[in-house]
């Protein structure tokens, strides 16, 4: 069996870099493709793992157009609103996405921390354990990762599912393990999900212990970001 790697990928992994291109370019009734909220459910929880490691700069490992890091306001529950994601977090955020030019160039140093979500299913069985340990490569202290364990509802111009890699959470956690021995001083927290509104199941070597902060996304705009909180206001007298 051939082994691939980044100067070797599988040609899966090269058709569907020029899929994902296809997308990029020629987006479809107006609707931005790979805006990045996938991020949204979890940067409460990233945050956390950011203070705890204090870390200063974290690489997005398939960052689609990086949106999230520019079209909203976090706000903590009954609390602050923060400017961005970076302002919020207090470092220093690098996109990487092979398969949106902007971000397509691979970063030669090292971070505090490696975050992906919903990215490692859209990527082939064939690569994916060099694409894991390059995440491993790139860590200095964590990795956090979200995977979706359900078909997408993207369809690639070539007609199948975006979601090529469906995998059962045990499925996930032999690879994981059998990868994470060989970076015994990086934590690693990988949530699988089997529907997309489910906690997921949690696979790590580390216990998350702090309290993980409520977050309400909010839109750029400031009076936009006042009528939402408005809303939010009314619904709850009722």
């Amino acid at each position: 069996m051939t082994k691939f790697s980044r100067e070797n990928p599988s040609p899966v992994y090269l058709d569907l870099l020029n899929q994902y291109d296809l997308l990029h370019k020629k987006e479809q009734d107006k609707i931005i493709q790979f805006p990045g909220r996938s991020l949204y459910p979890f940067i409460g929880l990233i945050k956390v793992l950011i203070d705890s490691y204090k870390a200063s700069n974290i690489l997005d490992y398939g960052a689609g157009k990086g949106l999230q890091y520019k079209s909203i306001r976090p706000k903590l529950y009954r609390g602050r609103i923060f400017k961005s994601i970076k302002h919020y977090w207090g470092i220093d955020i690098t996109c990487y996405d092979p398969g949106y030019k902007k971000f397509s160039n691979f970063p030669k140093n090292k971070f505090d921390g490696v975050i992906s979500t919903d990215v490692l299913e859209h990527c082939p069985k064939d690569d994916m354990d060099w694409i894991l340990n390059e995440m491993f490569t790139k860590s200095k202290k964590f990795i956090f990762c979200n995977i979706a364990s359900y078909p997408a509802k993207t369809i690639l111009p070539n007609g199948k599912n975006a979601h090529i890699t469906v995998e059962s959470s045990k499925w996930w956690e032999k690879k994981i393990k059998k990868i994470s021995k060989t970076y015994p001083k990086i934590d690693y927290f990988f949530i699988i999900k089997k529907q997309k509104k489910e906690s997921g199941q949690l696979i790590s070597n580390q216990i998350i212990t702090d309290k993980i902060p409520t977050i309400t996304i909010l839109p750029e705009n400031l009076i936009s970001a006042y009528f939402v909180l408005i809303k939010q206001k009314i619904k709850s007298f009722f």
